[in-house]
């Protein structure tokens, strides 16, 4: 039996391909794990950016002052009266408490009194955090005032 050869095992170039294919396989899949592990901590940051803007107006709601809010910065001084001014400094503390997660966190609030009615106040919160690029949220809700 001339010329009749059996074959066994894999040639060098079948192993080289079957190498190649795997790597790219493995490689788009890294590309995948890394997007999501971006995309959850994007969610994550926006979650908490939300509870932040969240947890001042209940604050506002509480004091029962929400007027007493407009023009609060986190990044200017906070204003001299109670209860604005602790309300103030306790959300620039969480706001930049680096457990948070937030980079270079900061809220603003406008409040406009008597819209869209008599006895409502329009509140917007404004908060923005960094990450590659500036991010922002914007919450907007009406309070009842007495």
């Amino acid at each position: 039996m001339k010329g009749v050869y059996k074959q066994r095992g894999f040639t060098l170039i079948e192993v080289l391909v079957a190498m190649l294919l795997l790597t790219v396989g493995l490689m788009s899949a890294l590309n995948m794990q890394s997007t999501a592990i971006l995309g959850n901590k994007g969610a994550r940051d926006m979650t908490v950016a939300t509870n932040m803007a969240a947890e001042i107006v209940e604050r506002m709601r509480i004091s029962g002052k929400s007027y007493a809010y407009n023009d609060l910065d986190t990044d200017a001084d906070c204003p001299l009266a109670d209860p604005v001014k602790g309300d103030c400094e306790q959300w620039k503390s969480r706001l930049n408490d680096p457990d948070i997660g937030l980079v270079r966190a900061r809220g603003r609030v406008s409040v406009v009194s008597g819209v869209p009615y008599d006895r409502l106040t329009t509140a917007t919160v404004t908060v923005t955090w960094f990450t590659n690029r500036e991010k922002k949220i914007v919450y907007e809700t009406i309070i009842r005032t007495w």
